[in-house]
């Protein structure tokens, strides 16, 4: 649902933009394709929506969105990242990317390039003779050109920024590059329906891209 009611927000902005005023009930439901009943009902469960901006506490110090955690910082926290340091691994193939460019975790290029080297340069301190090989992500669609968020607030034009970064970092630091990115570029049908992650197609590609790359 949540996915059903960004896009209400992202079709209402478009239609906002086109006719330079706010869209009718039947202009909303015959751009999304579905009953005027359904665009009620998408607003009520909005409406019945916690905001992540919506302030905490009386003080109003801080929002709900200052206690959601980055996920780059968890990552260390996770097991599988500690088993994968402790793998005496021949090859790292390292791809970061698309869930950084959610809006509220991203916070610039910057800091993004400081947990992506802190991150990459942990698995090379037990192991200098790895054989790296970066990748930069999957590019993200969107089924409204015009909006600027895709599927689970993913920000497409943050993940080009991340992968044209990636492209950059390895050739200034000497690493291998997979270009998933421009592997998927304007290929929708390798993503599955949510227009972030690759379908069974897509999968196999991807696959068959790094393994590619790997046997140069």
């Amino acid at each position: 649902m949540v996915e059903t009611i960004n896009r209400l927000l992202k079709t209402t902005k478009v239609l906002q933009q086109e006719l330079g005023r706010e869209p009718s009930t039947a202009e909303l439901a015959e751009r999304m394709e579905v009953s005027e009943d359904k665009i009620e009902e998408i607003r009520r469960i909005s409406q019945d929506t916690t905001s992540i901006d919506s302030p905490l506490g009386d003080e109003g110090d801080g929002t709900i969105m200052d206690t959601i955690a980055d996920t780059t910082v968890m990552l260390p926290e996770e097991e599988a990242y500690k088993k994968g340091l402790d793998f005496d691994a021949d090859i790292l193939v390292f791809m970061l990317g698309s869930n950084d460019a959610k809006p509220y975790n991203w916070k610039g290029i910057d800091a993004f390039e400081e947990d992506y080297e802190n991150l990459l340069n942990s698995y090379l301190e037990n192991n200098t003779d790895l054989e790296v090989y970066l990748c930069t992500p999957a590019t993200a669609f969107d089924d409204d050109v015009e909006a600027s968020e895709s599927s689970f607030d993913i920000q497409p034009s943050i993940v080009e920024e991340i992968a044209e970064f990636v492209r950059e970092y390895a050739q200034e630091k000497g690493y291998k590059l997979i270009d998933i990115n421009n592997l998927t570029e304007g290929r929708s049908d390798l993503i599955s329906s949510d227009l972030i992650h690759p379908n069974k197609e897509g999968a196999l590609e991807i696959a068959k891209e790094v393994a590619k790359n790997i046997k140069k």
